[in-house]
């Protein structure tokens, strides 16, 4: 994973790092919320806006992995690129409908499943 973005205390890095490490997770950025508590991270409700500013940064990214379903669509509308979101399996992009988002992602979905294919392949063959 080039980028893992959260909204955990960044106070809490060593922890995060330590079982990220632990459960087996290699990745190239850990991009962690900058503020003093859990109030102020939710009174100022930056989930989103944080994770889509990180994503927008990020000019090679293409795909943005989000769990929260409300999250997933702002995150895609704020960065202008897509957000595929585990809970409910879809895939978001910016200004789209459900249906085109439900199209949309049952293409992404097969594409993205084919390259993994392809990558799989040609490392088996190595």
């Amino acid at each position: 994973i080039g980028h893992l973005v959260t909204s955990r205390l960044e106070k809490y890095r060593q922890e995060t790092e330590i079982w990220l490490t632990r459960m087996g997770v290699s990745y190239g950025q850990l991009h962690m919320l900058d503020l003093p508590d859990a109030k102020t991270r939710q009174r100022l409700n930056s989930h989103a806006s944080f994770k889509a500013d990180i994503y927008m940064k990020q000019t090679n990214s293409i795909l943005f992995i989000e769990s929260e379903i409300e999250q997933a669509k702002s995150i895609s509308n704020l960065a202008g690129k897509y957000v595929l979101c585990f809970s409910n399996q879809m895939m978001y992009s910016p200004n789209m409908s459900y249906a085109m988002v439900k199209e949309k992602t049952n293409n992404i979905i097969k594409r993205i499943l084919a390259k993994i294919y392809r990558e799989t392949a040609k490392a088996l063959k190595k």
